[in-house]
């Protein structure tokens, strides 16, 4: 549904974790949607409406599928090449989060190739004059292929995130930490065994809940 006359759009671009996987089945439980919830429930900032395009399996740099004709692969094209239709087209786009990467370090994407992806996504939704904040990866510990290769390139990646949104480097305009929002102290590789949706890598309504309410909202205007 469009609607003229509003205060702008958000829009969630991630993965499966964005998409709900392990979250609630029609429960509407995901971040995104808790975000929505929590921006309506507030007069302090404007009440932006929130898109969701969280794709289960996508990532930043690689495509999954070519990105023509029909495939039986879901994942779509990577974060860069679906920009333009799923983020900058969209109605009154104002404010961008990208919550994306676990499923390239896991692929065994480097981090130098994501944090290039993640800048150019930056400077394109900049040029368009959208507000752009990036999401730490969340742990993944305890899934079979998030291994201690895979685990140095999120921590290399979040190093990265975590300096771009400070106000010296400009790269970013906030950065959200959902690595240290459900990670787990003791064993920050994985997360909270209370935001674990069972697998070690989705987390469950209660880390939906953890990542929506760790956002400053006065950070998404």
């Amino acid at each position: 549904m469009d609607v003229a006359g509003g205060p702008g759009t958000l829009i969630a671009l991630g993965d499966s974790i964005t998409d709900g996987e392990r979250s609630t089945p029609g429960g509407n439980g995901r971040w995104p949607d808790l975000l929505g919830r929590r921006l309506r429930a507030q007069r302090a900032v404007p009440h932006l409406g929130v898109v969701n395009h969280g794709i289960s399996g996508n990532r930043v740099v690689t495509d999954r599928y070519p990105g023509d004709g029909t495939s039986t692969v879901k994942s779509g094209v990577s974060a860069g090449h679906r920009l333009e239709r799923d983020v900058l087209a969209q109605t009154s786009a104002r404010t961008l989060i990208v919550f994306e990467g676990v499923n390239d370090i896991r692929a065994g994407t480097k981090a130098d190739e994501v944090i290039a992806a993640l800048r150019s996504i930056a400077a394109r939704a900049h040029e368009r004059g959208m507000r752009v904040l990036v999401a730490t990866i969340a742990p993944c510990g305890g899934y079979w292929d998030c291994t201690a290769a895979a685990e140095a390139e999120r921590t290399a990646i979040n190093r990265h995130i975590r300096a771009g949104g400070r106000a010296e480097d400009g790269l970013y305009d906030a950065v959200l930490d959902f690595d240290a929002a459900i990670r787990d102290p003791r064993h920050p590789e994985r997360m909270l065994p209370r935001y674990d949706g069972g697998d070690h890598l989705h987390p469950s309504d209660a880390g939906m809940k953890a990542f929506s309410d760790s956002v400053d909202l006065r950070k998404l205007v």
